[in-house]
């Protein structure tokens, strides 16, 4: 229960953290109305500074909790899958090739699970190092 409690943290830091830089760097929103409105929005407000702040995450994550790697960046990039799922039930015609979105989901996720594996590496060695 104390997970789940850390991955909806998780989800919220990283919608949180794609839209302060979509506002940052002024991604501009989409036409009103249109296909992958919201979707859009954040999709392209993922940048390099978006997947240092992931990596960041995911090293502190690492070394802070014992969370899965995987679920952890999953988490900080909960808000795309969700946003296309709700799209696709909205405008019917859209998000036809679904499967290999949320694959190239994944791939954005990447920064945050090498940062959680780094960060166990960290607090491994740190472990090894108090105990001597």
């Amino acid at each position: 229960m104390k997970n789940i409690f850390w991955y909806f943290l998780l989800a919220v830091l990283g919608t949180g953290v794609m839209f302060m830089i979509s506002m940052l760097f002024k991604v501009p929103m989409p036409q009103q109305g249109g296909e992958y409105y919201y979707l859009e929005h954040f999709r392209n407000g993922f940048n390099l500074v978006t997947a240092v702040l992931f990596f960041l995450t995911g090293v502190a994550a690492g070394i802070y909790t014992r969370l899965n790697p995987w679920w952890t960046g999953i988490s900080l990039i909960a808000v795309l899958p969700i946003l296309a799922i709700i799209e696709s039930i909205i405008y019917h015609g859209s998000h036809n090739l679904i499967p290999l979105e949320l694959a190239m989901y994944m791939i954005f996720a990447l920064p945050a699970i090498v940062g959680v594996y780094i960060g166990r590496l960290i607090y491994n060695r740190r472990v090894v190092r108090s105990r001597k």
